[in-house]
Order: C-alpha cells, then sequence, then structure tokens
C-alpha cells in the first residue's frame, strides 16, 4: 500500500543560532522526511546566515550544519529567498540549493499541505 505523502513547506528564518535552536529545528526538519519525501526546506529572512555560521552554536548533541549537511546528503529540496546579492550567489553555486523569489515562496507555501514556521 502506498502512503499518502504531503507536501510540507518548512520556513526557518535566520534566529535561534545563538541558542541551539536552529540545531534543533533543523534535527525536526531532517526527522520529517524519515517519513514524508515531500518537506521542503525554505530559508528566509535571513536563514542563509545559518549557513555562513554566524551567531551559530551547537544544540545539545550536534549543530545546525550537521543536520543541514544530512538533509542535503539524502536529496531533500532546499529554496532560499533570492536575494540577488553576489554572497549569495557564492553560496548557492554547486550546492544543490535553488533561489527564489518570494512570489515562488508564496506560492509554494500556499500549495503546501502543511507549513511549519521555524522561528525563534
Amino acid at each position: 500500500m502506498k502512503a499518502n505523502h504531503k507536501k510540507i513547506a518548512v520556513l526557518m528564518g535566520g534566529c535561534g543560532g545563538a541558542n541551539g535552536k536552529a540545531a534543533e529545528a533543523m534535527r525536526m526538519t531532517v526527522g520529517l522526511t524519515l517519513r514524508n519525501p515531500g518537506v521542503h526546506l525554505l530559508l528566509v529572512d535571513g536563514g542563509t546566515k545559518l549557513l555562513q555560521g554566524k551567531d551559530l552554536t551547537a544544540g545539545p548533541e550536534s549543530s545546525f550544519i550537521q543536520h543541514f549537511n544530512a538533509y542535503l546528503d539524502m536529496g531533500c529540496p532546499v529554496a532560499v529567498e533570492d536575494t540577488n546579492g553576489g554572497d549569495q550567489k557564492i553560496l548557492l553555486e554547486g550546492s544543490g540549493m535553488e533561489a527564489w523569489e518570494r512570489q515562488e515562496l508564496i506560492r509554494f507555501i500556499t500549495e503546501s499541505d502543511l507549513a511549519i514556521l521555524l522561528d525563534g
């Protein structure tokens, strides 16, 4: 019997890094993918700062980057809010992540079965 997978949007902003919340949120996102391959991580409102390691501390067991790399290794989709910045282009190059315009992000969220906001 084929499972009924849902389209899930996980929105993560650039917060929670100083208190380990980002690491825990990313761990939870990886866990969601084990039951549902329709999980998409959307980094918005400065979420790419988490990838650059700015103001980032490890959670109780591991770091945001460790969980994020596990998510990418599983082939899960990541979209970041397009800022057209040079730093963002360097960050995205060869990473497998995509830059989406705000309207694309909004459309994806509204078409999702579930949207989860992970914010500090």
